[in-house]
């Protein structure tokens, strides 16, 4: 299998994060790819102000503390711009 590029992981985490803010394990699952990577993209995005990231203290199913991860309109206007290329 060919390794991805990382413009297509981090233009995919931008697609899903504009449908619907996600955690970190629903985005591990959904671009098939490992925290570690998907923990490094998520850095690199906020950094960019492409995303925001907003931590929560208690999850209502397990009552451990999560991070939501959600695009901003900086993001929105790249993935904009982006499609007209």
């Amino acid at each position: 299998m060919r390794k991805r590029s990382s413009y297509t992981i981090v233009e995919n985490l931008l697609l899903r994060v504009r449908e619907k803010p996600a955690t970190y394990a629903e985005l591990e699952r959904g671009l098939g790819t490992n925290n570690l990577t998907v923990k490094s993209h998520v850095d690199f995005l906020r950094d960019a102000k492409f995303i925001t990231i907003m931590h929560h203290d208690r999850h209502p199913s397990n009552g451990r503390p999560y991070d939501v991860i959600a695009i901003t309109k900086e993001g929105v206007d790249f993935l904009r711009r982006r499609k007209k290329a």
